[in-house]
């Protein structure tokens, strides 16, 4: 019996640069995203599925699973990309123009099939695309047909792990400017809010709950912060006067 062989997949902003044309429907497909409160609970089921795909293809070190989710309204033109953080460990991913930046210095981070059943980026980190020459393309179809099958196009996506994945990490939405992604050891007190984030930790079976929104002294996920913020210092502050970070 002959053995099926997948056609070659190339998705732009994981496996080529993204091109201008592709940061625009990121722009636009994230303002049609939904408020992860606005999202059905995930069924132990599918992440055990999606662990097993994972795993089957040995790309758990690579590639997570994400509850597909927005926080705001973009500026036309604008995409949402994450910046490493200096002062602890963690991520800002703000609303940043297209004009300023190099498509050839960011990747996709986190991917959401579109109608046409294709993996489209709508939040993108810093950094050049990684290596996947190892990667099978099977992988890709195989977890595209999975979602599709099973109802899940908009509910999970497809996230790229940085190289080192902390236990836990703890989201904070800091209204326009963005999101805030932290270590939860670099995080006071916190309870977790919605999980967002799962990945194949080492040594467990199946996908562990690796990213969660946190709830502030306020008993919300949302950081309250007068205006733009344009720099890191004034975004620690206000973490601090939140009584988030230390």
């Amino acid at each position: 019996m002959a053995t099926a062989v997948q056609a070659p997949i190339t998705i732009p902003s994981l496996h080529v640069p993204p091109t201008i044309e592709d940061l625009k429907q990121s722009s636009l497909m994230y303002n049609l995203l939904p408020d992860d409160a606005d999202q059905r609970q995930v069924q132990e089921v599918h992440t055990q599925q999606l662990a097993a795909i994972l795993e089957r293809f040995n790309v758990q070190d690579k590639f997570g699973i994400h509850l597909i989710h927005g926080h705001l309204q973009l500026e036309a033109d604008s995409i949402m990309l994450g910046t490493a953080l200096t002062s602890v460990r963690g991520c800002w991913t703000k609303p940043t123009s297209i004009d300023d930046i190099d498509p050839a210095g960011i990747h996709g981070h986190i991917f959401k099939l579109t109608s046409k059943g294709e993996l489209q980026a709508y939040e993108y980190r810093e950094g050049p695309t990684m290596n996947l020459a190892g990667v099978d393309a099977a992988f890709f179809h195989e977890l595209i047909q999975y979602l599709k099958t099973n109802n899940l196009v908009d509910l999970l996506g497809l996230q790229v792990l940085a190289k080192e994945v902390p236990e836990m990490m703890c989201e904070f939405v800091v209204e326009e400017n963005g999101t805030v992604m932290l270590d939860a050891r670099d995080v006071k007190g916190w309870t977790p809010f919605r999980t967002t984030g799962f990945f194949c930790a080492p040594g467990m079976t199946g996908l562990n709950n690796s990213e969660s929104h946190a709830k502030t002294t306020r008993d919300t996920h949302k950081v309250f912060v007068g205006g733009k913020i344009g720099k890191e210092d004034p975004l620690m502050d206000a973490l601090r006067a939140e009584g988030i970070v230390y």
